[in-house]
């Protein structure tokens, strides 16, 4: 292994790329364009991170047997675009930290990728959020992507304050276990994703969810929300409070709810004004 870049099959004297890191680009580096595969890369972990790049393209890599994307793309700050027009990321476990701190990405497009083992896109103790402080993002698309195993969405929009427009298809979000802070900070949201099917019955935490949005209805028809609890004050502390400050809301539509595990639901509509 060369700095984590390359791995060599000695056999063939192919080179094959099995996994990216820190220490495979110098700091000056401004553009990335790989025409490789990457199919047999497993991770990616910091691979650009605290770059100076300002765009990146792949257009060949599947990335298909990556299992981490741990900080991928982490606090490039001058970074506009990137490109991943044949990734599947069928793999990928953790996407946590991917584009975070990225301030001058205006749009993700992963419409074509398939998250089917997607498993974390934040974590508290790992202290990393697929895409937090990304302020000049303005649209995600994940096509029709319903995540089916994810179970860490801590933050996974956090402070992103020009966010318009998240899409995907219609999760249940069953396997979901964190959810707190995920839009908190999103000031431009006024619409959410399609939470139509979701059903939230493994959600244990919903501090500051939508806090400070300016989502004026929230369509929730089949979250149950049975096993939230305030065991870290889920709905406790004001700033905490699941729709803190959320100006503009007007109707919240949660007919199945039971929050049949919560103790304390103080603040959870605290500052709410509309």
């Amino acid at each position: 292994v060369v700095n984590g870049f390359f791995e060599y099959r000695y056999k063939t004297n192919e080179k094959v790329i099995y996994s990216l890191g820190r220490a495979a680009f110098s700091n000056t580096l401004q553009t990335i364009e790989f025409t490789e595969n990457f199919e047999q890369c497993i991770q990616l972990r910091l691979a650009f991170s605290n770059k100076r790049i300002t765009s990146a393209s792949f257009p060949n890599a599947t990335f298909a047997n990556v299992t981490e994307c741990y900080r991928m793309f982490y606090d490039c700050t001058l970074l506009t675009s990137v490109s991943m027009p044949s990734a599947t990321f069928e793999r990928l476990v953790n996407a946590g930290g991917m584009f975070e701190g990225c301030t001058s990405l205006p749009a993700v497009d992963l419409s074509h990728c398939n998250f089917q083992a997607l498993e974390i896109v934040g974590d508290r103790v790992q202290n990393y959020y697929m895409f937090s402080g990304c302020t000049s993002l303005q649209s995600v698309d994940f096509g029709v992507n319903t995540f089916p195993s994810l179970k860490q969405a801590v933050s996974w929009f956090l402070n992103c304050s020009s966010l318009t427009s998240v899409t995907w298809g219609v999760p249940t979000f069953n396997q979901l276990i964190t959810f707190d802070f995920a839009f908190a900070g999103c000031t431009s949201l006024v619409n959410t994703p399609n939470f139509s099917a979701a059903t939230f019955e493994n959600v244990v935490d919903l501090r500051g969810t939508f806090r400070a949005t300016k989502i004026v209805t929230l369509n929730l028809p089949l979250a149950t929300f049975a096993n939230v609890r305030n065991n870290i004050e889920s709905f406790y502390l004001d700033q905490h409070g699941t729709f803190y400050n959320c100006q503009q809301l007007t109707t919240i539509n949660m007919p199945s709810a039971t929050f049949a595990s919560v103790i304390n639901k103080r603040n959870m509509f605290y500052e709410n004004i509309a």
